[in-house]
């Protein structure tokens, strides 16, 4: 039974290369739909299930002279992001999943933004980043892509120096909390948003990357404090 399904799980990830590769900028409806439909047969090992059900007391810090950050763990995981805005300066208050890094993912949390003032200049994120040289025998350009929830749904991507280089609504928010999903599957990302697909991107990376999740505040930005839950990352059949 377990040969039949690695075997099964062989050729469907062999099947998605191939149109991936064919369709890399336009994914079809049928790619799209083989992937949305056989998520738990391409991603059968769970490499983390987080439901941070152990209490941590708050840490307290700072970006920089004109931040505060609190973080802590009571049943969510809790980031609180103040600064005093200048126009110019944007923070982000992250942290690294611990897994090791892979080429191929799916990577989920419940999202609740408790606190974003102003909303369309502060955010709560996941996103994805290759950012080991070590193992990127190409050296790729440093490059984060992240999921954003702002006022609505945002793709996002940073270049090395920080600087955005890409930022694309989605979708509109719909509820108090939103769980978001970043799939990584031979070389394409889909994105999700209460499990409906809500964009694909294309960004010629090869990886490995490395995981994360956090709070933003951009120029404008004051407060981001954002609380995640259900923190869920599944790899390939190796």
């Amino acid at each position: 039974m377990k040969k039949q399904l690695l075997f099964m799980v062989c050729c469907l990830f062999f099947l998605m290369s191939s149109i991936f590769s064919a369709n890399a900028q336009d994914l079809s409806e049928e790619a799209i739909r083989i992937v949305n439909e056989n998520l738990d047969n391409f991603f059968p090992i769970t490499m983390l299930e987080e439901k941070y059900d152990r209490k941590a007391p708050s840490l307290f810090g700072n970006l920089g002279p004109d931040t505060a950050t609190e973080t802590n763990t009571n049943d969510t995981r809790n980031l609180l992001l103040f600064a005093n805005p200048d126009g110019v300066s944007a923070y982000g208050l992250t942290e690294k999943v611990n897994v090791r890094s892979s080429k191929n993912f799916y990577y989920s949390a419940d999202i609740t933004p408790n606190d974003l003032y102003p909303q369309s200049e502060s955010g709560c994120y996941i996103g994805y980043i290759n950012d080991n040289p070590s193992y990127n025998a190409e050296k790729e350009p440093v490059k984060t892509t992240s999921l954003v929830l702002s006022d609505a749904i945002y793709l996002e991507s940073r270049s090395d120096e920080g600087l955005v280089s890409e930022r694309k609504k989605l979708a509109d928010l719909q509820n108090p909390q939103t769980n978001l999903m970043i799939v990584r599957l031979a070389g394409e990302t889909l994105l999700f948003a209460d499990g409906e697909l809500i964009g694909t991107y294309h960004d010629e990376l090869n990886g490995p990357f490395s995981l994360r999740y956090g709070a933003v505040v951009y120029a404008e930005g004051e407060v981001a404090d954002c609380s995640f839950d259900n923190l869920t990352v599944r790899e390939v059949m190796k």
